[in-house]
């Protein structure tokens, strides 16, 4: 019996031809992507974005080891800036309490003592005019020479006959 083939021969060299690109094709790309993907590993190898992260999350977790220290450190920073102010304006106080207590002669007593910004109230008490008077030139001196003190007033003068006694005193600017 003889063969018939009804399927031409051209179809068949067509399809096995169809099917050897199909095949190379899809090899060459596999291989493609082989690569690729080789490449890209290679590349993360040598990336050194790992160990930047590693650093990062090191540094992060230092930070959040040492942020009550930091809190505790911006605290005091800040409480010494505003305390400066505050030392300075003491020290030119006591300068003003060292600079009046010297004034005071033998014979007159301070009975008050007051400042209040840049004002000072003393009250004194003599029972000599003499040295009430010594006190009212030494203020007078301080005040010509600007020493502590810019101006200074006699705010009051009582003379008590029963004790014998002067009491008396001052209101006086403070220089600052």
């Amino acid at each position: 019996m003889h063969e018939i083939n009804l399927l031409s021969h051209k179809r068949e060299t067509r399809s096995k031809r169809v099917v050897t690109i199909l095949r190379v094709t899809s090899i060459a790309s596999l291989v493609i992507v082989f690569l690729s993907s080789l490449i890209l590993f290679l590349v993360q190898l040598q990336s050194p974005l790992g160990s930047l992260q590693k650093e990062e999350e090191s540094l992060l977790l230092r930070l959040e080891q040492s942020k009550e220290k930091i809190e505790k450190f911006i605290v005091m920073q800040d409480r010494l800036k505003n305390i400066s102010p505050i030392l300075k304006k003491r020290s030119l106080l006591y300068e003003s309490i060292d600079f009046i207590t010297r004034q005071i002669s033998p014979g007159v007593s301070m009975t008050t003592f007051s400042i209040s910004k840049d004002i000072l109230n003393v009250g004194l008490y003599s029972q000599s005019v003499l040295a009430a008077n010594t006190f009212f030139n030494k203020i007078q001196e301080s005040v010509e020479k600007k020493q502590v003190l810019t101006k200074a007033t006699l705010d009051n003068f009582v003379v008590d006959k029963e004790k014998s006694a002067y009491i008396f005193s001052i209101k006086a600017d403070l220089i600052r």
